[in-house]
């Protein structure tokens, strides 16, 4: 639960393209105390955020998104 919040808090006020650039390194890193074990979460959430990200320009290609309004 953590490493999805993480990425909540991450992609805030990104574009599209930006919340594209956030890695399993950027989860790790605002979570200093996630314990190796768990780092298997955090990759996990890079891989959800990345199935919205596609579901997101899929939508946008059809005028249900507008990439330059970013991740709110």
């Amino acid at each position: 639960m953590a490493c999805g919040s993480a990425v909540t808090e991450l992609v805030k006020s990104k574009t599209l393209a930006e919340a594209a650039e956030i890695g399993k390194e950027d989860i790790v890193q605002v979570l200093v105390s996630l314990p190796q074990t768990s780092s298997h979460a955090a990759q996990l959430a890079v891989e959800t955020l990345a199935l919205l990200l596609r579901n997101a320009k899929r939508e946008s290609k059809t005028g249900s998104a507008h990439e330059s309004e970013g991740l709110r």
